[in-house]
């Protein structure tokens, strides 16, 4: 009996330029970009503090130096802090500044440029999404703040929700913190009466794979880019096979679902 040695196929070249740079990773700025939205493996704390553009916290930090900040007064702890001049960028001051509400900071006529560039800070990512949204404020004068958010480990590795049908993800946590406030009488401001943290189960947050893709429901899914309509209103006009105009107009919010307007025939308008 004989036996046939199997060849390993090889890619001869032709060319008389020689090839000067290997294949480069086609899906590392899918990667970058939701690991840099998601930071599942970094500390709420460790974070990093970025504007939109990734180029701001530097200069923000020599304008913040030698200026005195006060907290959120609706915070319980409270506490003016100054930071001196000279002072370094390291981990220390990333975790003071991350409890300071930048877009909240009052200057003066000389730093209109710079309190220009603090307006637009912001923390990339989730972190950001949860921010925009929070502190939310009750009728009553309670404050709901938000704290971080967590992700757990995912329940079943990718190879598992191929042959299981389901969707490669891990459960997102978040912790806010309620803060209770007195009923204000006249001429006297609320004081805060209790303050409580908890940890809420808000889903699962869907997670890339090594390859860049996403499994939804056992089958891999690729992200692909559209055009997000931006908020306000929009009229149009159709013609009906009879002759007559049809007006339509919608009403696009920032969040939320959307409002059509459409009239009928009959002249009759509806809203959907």
């Amino acid at each position: 009996m004989t036996t046939r040695k199997s060849r390993i196929p090889s890619r001869k070249s032709y060319a008389r330029i020689p090839s000067v740079m290997g294949m480069p990773n086609l899906i590392e700025t899918q990667q970058r970009s939701y690991r840099e939205f998601l930071w599942k493996d970094t500390s709420p704390w460790d974070r990093p503090i970025k504007d939109l553009k990734g180029e701001l916290i530097r200069h923000v930090y020599e304008w913040l130096q030698g200026k005195t900040l006060s907290k959120n007064a609706t915070n319980p702890r409270t506490r003016r802090i100054v930071i001196p001049k000279g002072t370094t960028i390291d981990r220390s001051m990333l975790r003071l500044l991350d409890e300071l509400p930048l877009s909240s900071l009052s200057t003066d006529g000389k730093d209109e440029q710079m309190a220009s560039l603090v307006e637009e800070y912001n923390k990339p990512g989730l972190q950001q999404s949860f921010e925009s949204i929070f502190p939310i404020k009750g009728r009553d004068g309670s404050i709901l703040e938000f704290v971080d958010y967590t992700l757990a480990r995912p329940k079943f590795s990718v190879p598992e929700c191929v042959d299981r049908g389901m969707t490669y993800a891990a459960p997102l946590r978040v912790k806010v913190r309620l803060v209770v406030m007195s009923p204000a009488e006249e001429d006297s401001q609320p004081e805060i009466i209790d303050v409580r943290e908890e940890d809420i189960y808000l889903g699962e947050m869907p997670l890339i794979t090594p390859k860049g893709t996403f499994v939804v429901n056992g089958a891999e899914r690729v992200v692909v880019s559209q055009l997000h309509r931006s908020p306000g209103p929009v009229f149009g006009v159709d013609q009906h096979p009879s002759g007559r105009r049809m007006v339509t107009a919608s009403i696009i919010p920032n969040r939320g679902a959307w409002l059509e307007f459409e009239s009928d025939l009959n002249q009759v308008l509806s809203v959907v």
